[in-house]
């Protein structure tokens, strides 16, 4: 009887979840599956791989490389990430594993790959964070480096003013957002749990839904959601991170990363813009009779003057 394994293992590897590149001591892609050319939006089937890397990675794409070959890198590490570009010029970043290979005396790199945590997203947002720019620009900055058309994100922030902003790629409805632009408070859905509870709070299913939000999550090839809270110091209520995915396997995943690599970046973002704000109350007001001082005065009438 045949070995079945090698047969199942090639059908994972040809369609399974992860991109897989089989590269040429030249540099030439020799074979893509279909993962990796949908991933990074082209067939990559003989294309130069290394005009593929963002040109600012090249450099240590190509010393891990020489690090994997000598044999000084351990062989079951947890990958490197590096960006990857599309034709569209944009970069993805991906979560690589390298490997060498050789078949009939050739040998061959691979590279098998997945969409990397959302790092470069986390590095711009602290940028914004360090240069005091408004709370609304580095959510912003953040969700932008994260929204893809292959996720749905949304952060649901309530600002002391008490108006609802929400940054994201989704509907309001799927961000937690009544039809009148106030926060959604039905008990039946992850983001009025989880403002309630602060705790993250998840609907396994569209069943578990209001109809309008399960419908919206539907038409839009969604099946799960997963809701994470952060208390902000400002107001007392949780800034929520709605994450929409197409399988409620992907759960697990995408509640860890959250808290793995964007919720400390959030909380970061939260308390630097309430020191900001006490720092600019106590500059033009009486720190015993909480009056406008001098400056505040000053500051309201040149305000009213413009």
């Amino acid at each position: 009887m045949s070995d079945p394994w090698p047969d199942v293992v090639a059908h994972f590897m040809a369609s399974g979840p992860i991109g897989l590149i089989t590269v040429e001591a030249s540099g030439r892609i020799a074979h893509a599956n279909e993962v990796a050319c949908e991933i990074l939006g082209q067939d990559l089937n003989g294309l130069d791989v290394f005009e593929l890397i963002h040109p600012d990675d090249v450099e240590r794409v190509a010393a891990a490389n020489q690090a994997q070959a000598s044999g000084s890198l351990a062989r079951r590490g947890r990958g490197s990430v590096w960006r990857m570009v599309r034709p569209d010029g944009e970069s993805v970043e991906i979560l690589a594993h390298t490997s060498l290979a050789t078949v009939d005396g050739v040998g061959y790199g691979q590279i098998g790959f997945l969409p990397a945590p959302p790092r470069l997203a986390v590095l711009k947002s602290l940028e914004d964070v360090a240069a005091a720019r408004p709370l609304a620009t580095t959510l912003a900055t953040m969700i932008e480096g994260i929204a893809s058309e292959e996720n749905g994100v949304a952060i649901n922030w309530v600002d002391p003013d008490g108006q609802v902003h929400v940054f994201g790629n989704v509907a309001p409805v799927l961000a937690g957002v009544d039809p009148s632009g106030h926060r959604d408070l039905d008990p039946r859905t992850p983001w009025a749990e989880a403002a309630s509870n602060e705790k993250v709070a998840r609907a396994e299913s569209l069943d578990e839904l209001p109809s309008d939000i399960a419908e919206a999550a539907r038409a839009q090839g969604y099946e799960a959601c997963c809701v994470s809270p952060v208390l902000d110091p400002a107001t007392g209520k949780s800034l929520l991170y709605v994450n929409w995915v197409r399988h409620h396997t992907h759960l697990d995943y995408v509640q860890k990363t959250f808290a793995d690599v964007l919720q400390d970046v959030v909380q970061v973002a939260l308390d630097r813009a309430e020191d900001a704000r006490q720092l600019r109350h106590a500059a033009h007001h009486d720190q015993l009779t909480g009056l406008a001082n001098r400056a505040g005065v000053l500051r309201g009438s040149h305000r009213g003057a413009r």
